[in-house]
């Protein structure tokens, strides 16, 4: 069976920034940008859609069903990532997973530092698949593996499965990838060498550590997109190949592609993946 997926970091749930949630009479800026994506992906087949760095969506468009109905979906979950270092801020952060299929069971999974969705989906007649909408630390490498770890101990072991969202983390290589790709990542590589205490310059030399995509790959995950390895941030000049789909028990995952620039129209600072599920 095939179904069509897709992951997107929307960046402060089409909010101006974190902390100035709109007013209730008000929409989120980018509200219209994002919805027309979300759109023109479900109208397109995709049946399950991870959407991260959501923030206030339970203010601005109430429960989940409230969530799923503005989304266009049967169903969805939102779950509040809980990040200490975010304060009040992290109460309003999250992770949505929304779908089409029935949702057999749904959990929160406590990462260490942050939470992520957990949802065991049936899928046809006879067929379940365990679904994680992920949003890793934006700042440690070592956080972020201990946050991997933590997952992988609590998912249900032997149910098709796949993780999919913004892990903040690289690949180790991308040996094989286009030459626009390595290019893109011999700048961040050189980036991340670069002497700076600047926020941004930290995180990128967090990710350059590039020890996440291998300790999944060691407890049995897939990299769904580890063929073109194709980045999906800055949305503008894509060098950071972020955003991921990862897959085991028996789950293939085929025909990863991430949109242009153009097809979200500035909805975003990051590339929605879209991919096909086989079980």
């Amino acid at each position: 069976m095939k179904l069509r997926a897709m992951t997107w970091n929307i960046k402060a749930g089409g909010c101006a920034d974190y902390g100035q949630l709109p007013d209730l009479a008000e929409r989120p800026p980018r509200e219209a940008a994002i919805k027309e994506v979300v759109d023109n992906y479900r109208n397109a087949g995709v049946s399950i859609m991870v959407l991260v760095d959501v923030y206030g969506w339970s203010e601005i468009y109430g429960d989940d069903a409230g969530i799923a109905h503005h989304l266009g979906f049967t169903s969805a979950h939102y779950t509040r990532l809980c990040d200490p270092r975010f304060g009040l801020v992290g109460r309003s952060l999250g992770v949505v997973i929304a779908t089409n299929h029935e949702i057999v069971r749904f959990r929160t999974i406590d990462l260490g530092m942050r939470y992520c969705a957990a949802a065991v989906l049936k899928i046809g007649s006879h067929q379940f698949l365990q679904c994680v909408g992920v949003y890793l630390d934006d700042l440690s490498e070592e956080v972020r593996e201990n946050q991997a770890r933590n997952l992988v101990n609590q998912l249900e072991p032997n149910i098709p499965t796949v993780l999919m969202g913004d892990f903040n983390t690289l690949r180790p290589s991308l040996r094989g990838a286009s030459v626009r790709h390595l290019l893109g990542d011999f700048a961040v590589r050189t980036v991340a060498a670069t002497p700076s205490v600047h926020k941004l310059i930290t995180s990128i030399k967090g990710m350059n550590n590039r020890r996440v995509v291998p300790l999944l790959r060691s407890f049995g995950f897939a990299d769904g997109d580890g063929v073109a390895m194709q980045p999906t941030a800055p949305a503008f000049l894509p060098c950071f190949g972020i955003d991921y789909v990862f897959s085991r028990n028996g789950v293939k995952v085929l025909d990863c592609q991430v949109a242009k620039w153009l097809d979200i129209h500035g909805a975003s600072d990051h590339l929605p993946l879209s991919f096909v599920i086989e079980i």
